[in-house]
């Protein structure tokens, strides 16, 4: 679950226009990429906006998650681009399960003036910070805020009012019962390759036919379309069903929303209604694909348009014609030289640039041009590495007007290590891990070396892991590396998180030697940090821990070592298999599915029978990722199981190998096993398509259980046998329309037709069996202080964090 504190900064409008600005180039980009392929199919240029009206939607989320590109722009154009604090603290928690820090200290007045060192160096100095501005009479963030949310509300009722009027018009609707139009519709269905069931409503208050729903979509008619030729039924109903093939009103929900976040944005509007334009003239070009003439479907399309759909249902339904775009659409359809398609090649290539522009975008990290100054006025000197606008707390509050503030607050931090109080040097370690400053590294590794204070040292240490990766310098890893040695605990458990971070090989063998401390918790995080570099070189050493070390630390070894995915390490994971400990036993299984080495089949067969619960369903996972014959034996065993996790599991893994020996063992399961290892069992059979399946799956049509009803439909299609045809048949009465749609699917493979080969009704073939790879060990201590009365509080009740 991902934790409250994330979500802190939508308190803050600063994230607002930050997102604003990357969303409004992401959606430039879109719009030239969009005119670049004019040329192009329509499906090809609705793909592209709906891509980026999505990555839209995700730029808050995923910015400051991924690498950052550092780019300078004009100081004057900062507060316009500068990504807020607030909206970076939640990313390192969710990208690193660290305790939240909170917002950097004001200097308290020790601070602020002559620095005492404990242990007697010069004193230094730092100027003192700038007098506060008197509080503003309007909380201007809150009111921003609220203007916002308003104009969102607006858009967010706007769509609820489109469904409302579609549930009120289908309300007073029939169900198209006629025997023309259900195979008229199960024809185009065929056709388009939809298994999807679509409802046929037919209602006095639909002046044009619409389309809407995405989870169970609906088709309304006019109460004239019984007085419709034959041509003009097949042109409506082809062009509503494309868009429920399409997906359609899934991705005009997606565009609500983004104009409903974006409200403000004129670019998010053009960008919807674009889509909303493309979309119309891709089903068109579905229908013509289908072999109508583009005449007639222009005649049809005009004699349609001469109504208008209800307004207040635009925004969630798919109406058929609009008279407002109906002239560019007419000119599409009966242009001869119109592309209709584009390869599946240049669909993925486009879709892959937009999602690399959105990334791009995500990863910039604008930093203001330091103003040509000689630093007569700063005690500091110009600034000796790059410091990334909006990183440094104080520096926002005091604003962009020039880049000194910002400055003096580094420096004044890093005087503050030397303050006789180990409280204010421990928040000014703190404070200096949220600093992108080269200096910052350098203070920071002075006091993880020199300091007398663990708390202290602690704190360097964590802040120190926080660094970029291309600042792990040998030096900054080699200081890291020599506080495994601290006397401390807590502070060699964290140099061994801060490595872990790095991912520098440089730190392999410090860590490998960290494997063997005394204490339980540096163990454990450092078999996590070896698991994070992924260095063969770590392996001899994780073996060794998978035997020796704690039970927290071998679990965490074997994670590693499935990580790291040698051959290396498969006799001591197979030998783990037997550990007193049932966690160790299921991350060893984990590991060896995850290294797939047939050298380590005959050890998960054996854990298939002596292994806790868990780990037996871990073993069985394995062997189906390892794909052996020889494991089939055991599996067939395993589908007797006492534990029903461990039934399904085997079962997929047999249906993975496809041995045509677990058939028996398979039917059996299938009438005696429980909901989910029947289902599972129905899924493996039509895996392995033998006649003999036949029977018990025909038995199994009439199941209580609707998804093994469904999956033994899904099998029988698969298996393609005349015998199972008058059993199908019989059960389309079934209760549930999903076992009904499957049976068709089914009975169309039977005889002959195949529009989708792949239905996708089956149910995931791997019930998630793997625990999570990283234990949890919740090895980064806490270096929070209790900050000075003049410090800015803590945030409270933060859930403790595991690193993953």
């Amino acid at each position: 679950m991902v934790p409250l504190q994330t979500f802190t900064f939508l308190t803050d409008p600063a994230w607002l226009a930050d997102a604003a600005v990357r969303s409004a180039a992401l959606l430039a980009g879109a719009g030239l990429l969009a005119a670049g392929a004019r040329r192009t199919s329509p499906a090809m240029r609705h793909l592209i906006w709906a891509v980026a009206l999505a990555a839209s939607l995700a730029l808050p989320a995923v910015s400051g998650r991924v690498p950052s590109i550092t780019v300078a722009v004009p100081e004057s154009l900062m507060p316009l681009v500068a990504r807020p604090a607030a909206a970076i603290e939640p990313t390192a928690i969710a990208a690193r399960r660290t305790p939240p820090l909170p917002p950097s200290p004001e200097l308290p007045e020790a601070a602020a003036t002559t620095r005492v060192a404990p242990t007697g160096p010069p004193m230094r100095s730092a100027p003192a910070s700038p007098a506060p501005l008197p509080p503003s009479p309007l909380d201007w963030p809150a009111a921003l805020l609220l203007f916002w949310g308003a104009g969102a509300l607006l858009v967010v009722l706007r769509f609820a009012i489109g469904l409302g009027t579609a549930w009120w018009m289908s309300r007073a609707a029939t169900t198209i019962d006629d025997g023309s139009w259900r195979r008229l519709a199960h024809d185009l269905s065929d056709r388009l390759g939809l298994v999807r069931t679509v409802r046929l409503l037919r209602s006095e208050r639909a002046s044009v036919p619409m389309t809407w729903g995405w989870w169970r979509p609906v088709v309304l008619l006019p109460a004239d379309a019984n007085d419709w030729p034959v041509e003009c039924r097949t042109a409506v109903l082809a062009h509503e069903l494309a868009h429920v093939q399409r997906r359609d009103c899934a991705i005009q929900a997606v565009a609500q929303l983004a104009c409903a976040v974006y409200w403000f944005n004129p670019l998010v509007w053009l960008a919807a209604r674009r889509l909303r334009v493309e979309r119309e003239r891709a089903c068109d070009d579905q229908v013509l694909a289908m072999g109508m003439r583009p005449s007639d479907y222009a005649t049809h399309l005009l004699d349609i348009a001469g109504s208008q759909p209800p307004e207040w249902a635009a925004a969630a339904t798919m109406a058929m014609a609009r008279r407002s775009e109906l002239e560019g659409r007419l000119v599409a359809i009966l242009d001869p030289e119109a592309r209709r398609a584009t390869p599946r090649a240049v669909r993925m290539f486009t879709v892959s640039t937009v999602v690399v522009l959105a990334l791009a975008l995500a990863a910039v990290e604008p930093s203001g041009r330091a103003p040509q100054a000689d630093g007569a006025d700063d005690p500091a000197g110009p600034a000796s590495g790059p410091t990334v606008a909006g990183q440094d707390p104080i520096a926002d509050d005091e604003g962009p007007e020039n880049r000194e503030p910002s400055e003096r607050v580094v420096q004044a931090f890093i005087s503050a290590l030397d303050d006789p109080a180990a409280s204010v040097r421990r928040q000014a370690a703190r404070a200096l891990g949220r600093v992108r400053d080269e200096r910052a590294l350098d203070a920071l590794a002075d006091a993880l070396d020199s300091d007398g204070d663990a708390d202290v040292r602690s704190a360097a240490a964590r802040a120190l892991g926080r660094a970029r990766r291309s600042e792990a310098s040998a030096v900054l890893v080699g200081g890291l590396a020599g506080a495994l040695d601290d006397v401390d605990a807590e502070v060699r458990q964290q140099a061994a998180w801060a490595l872990g971070n790095l991912r520098s090989r440089e730190a392999v063998q410090p860590l490998v030697g960290a494997l063997r401390d005394t204490d339980p918790d540096v163990q454990e995080q450092a078999a996590w940090a070896l698991g994070n570099i992924r260095d063969p070189a770590a392996i001899d050493g994780l073996r060794d821990a998978l035997r020796n070390a704690a039970d927290g630390a071998r679990q965490q070894a074997a994670w590693a070592l499935g990580t790291i995915r040698e051959a290396g390490a498969v006799g001591a994971l197979v030998g783990a298999l037997d550990d007193e400990h049932p966690d160790v036993q299921e991350q060893a299984a984990w590991a060896l599915g995850n290294i797939r080495d047939a050298s380590a089949v005959d050890g998960l067969v054996a854990a298939l029978r002596s292994a806790a619960d868990d780990a037996r369903r871990q073993a069985a996972w394995a062997l189906g990722r390892i794909r052996a014959e020889r494991a089939v034996d055991g599996l067939i065993a395993a589908l007797r199981d006492a534990d029903g996790d461990v039934q399904e599991q085997a079962a997929w893994a047999l249906g993975t190998i496809r041995d045509a020996r677990a058939v028996d063992g398979l039917i059996q399961a299938l009438g005696s096993g429980g909901d989910d290892a029947r289902e599972q069992a129905a899924w493996a059979l039509g895996r392995l398509r033998d006649p003999r399946a036949i029977d018990s799956l025909v038995t199994a049509l009439a199941d209580d259980e609707e998804n093994v009803r469904e999956q033994a439909a899904w099998a029988l299609g698969r298996i393609r046998d005349s015998r199972a045809t008058d059993a199908l048949v019989d059960a389309l009465d079934d209760a549930d329309a999903d076992v009904r749609q499957m049976i068709i699917e089914a009975l169309g493979r039977s005889g002959g037709s195949n529009p989708n080969p792949n239905p996708n009704p089956n149910p995931n073939p791997n019930p998630n069996p793997d625990p999570d790879p990283n234990p949890d060990p919740d090895p980064s201590p806490d270096p929070n202080p209790n900050p000075p009365d003049d410090a800015v509080a803590e945030q409270s009740g933060a859930p403790a964090q595991g690193l993953h």
